[in-house]
């Protein structure tokens, strides 16, 4: 797994990125059930980008009080969890730190699939784009 240190506002635009269908922030807390389910809609749709340990807009609005520093031990749950879902997902994991803050959050890179991934609990999603 790859660590990489960014700056204050790199980690703005990260933490202030809307969400979309390629793109979701979920607070550190997210059940590694939850996290299946996003990876899988990503692999089984366009493929896309989440981020735990930066917690959504709508918890928070000062941006600063969204990081939410773990070391990455801790994400050890989580990526338990994302290696459960079958067939294997194509990922790249990336862990994030931001000068002057302590932790990381961690950046999972979901790549589209010919495949149908399902969860552990043999559950299939796929994320849409939204029609304005």
């Amino acid at each position: 797994m790859k660590e990489k240190r960014i700056s204050e506002q790199d980690y703005i635009e990260l933490a202030q990125r809307e969400e979309s269908h390629v793109f979701d922030h979920k607070a550190f807390e997210v059940s590694g059930k939850s996290a299946q389910k996003i990876a899988v809609a990503f692999a089984n749709a366009d493929g896309g980008d989440f981020v735990i340990g930066i917690s959504d807009a709508k918890e928070s609005t000062e941006v600063g009080d969204r990081w939410q520093a773990h070391s990455i031990e801790d994400f050890n749950g989580h990526l338990q969890a994302l290696s459960e879902v079958k067939p294997s997902l194509f990922a790249d994991y990336l862990f994030v730190s931001v000068e002057g803050r302590q932790g990381y959050a961690l950046v999972i890179t979901i790549e589209k699939s010919a495949a149908v991934h399902k969860t552990a609990a043999g559950d299939v999603y796929q994320r849409k784009a939204h029609n304005l």
